[in-house]
């Protein structure tokens, strides 16, 4: 699997830890600390790859979207590919929140909504 590939296996331990820990804490770590845990120039095809296999080494995406608590600096909101996730995963819930909207024309509103939804489901998940 190509992804696998990608994946930096000697920074899981380190970003499992930092996801896990923003969870318990009801906090959030932005895209620019996680970035900072890389080697410079790392693709962010990796960086993100050894997000999501860190985030899948605490739960079923369908249990808990761990990525959750990765925010955008300038937004404080999670980047696109949470929503896509929501959606497919969530998906009745999602189009109770926004309709049928596309997970890239969510306004700002909606995406708190969905993300205050998940976080919910992370922060009971990380407590157990």
């Amino acid at each position: 699997m190509l992804e696998n590939i990608l994946i930096i296996e000697a920074l899981l331990p380190t970003i499992t830890a930092l996801v896990q820990k923003a969870a318990r804490d009801r906090d959030s770590v932005t895209f620019n600390a996680l970035y900072a845990l890389f080697p410079k120039k790392t693709p962010a095809q990796q960086v993100h790859a050894t997000l999501d296999a860190a985030c899948a080494s605490i739960a079923d995406a369908s249990s808990a979207i761990y990525s959750v608590v990765m925010v955008k600096k300038d937004t404080g909101l999670p980047g696109d590919a949470f929503f896509v996730t929501f959606k497919a995963i969530h998906d009745a819930e999602y189009i109770s929140i926004a309709g049928d909207i596309a997970p890239l024309n969510l306004t700002l509103p909606q995406k708190q909504l969905l993300v205050n939804a998940e976080k919910a489901r992370v922060y009971v998940h990380a407590q157990v």
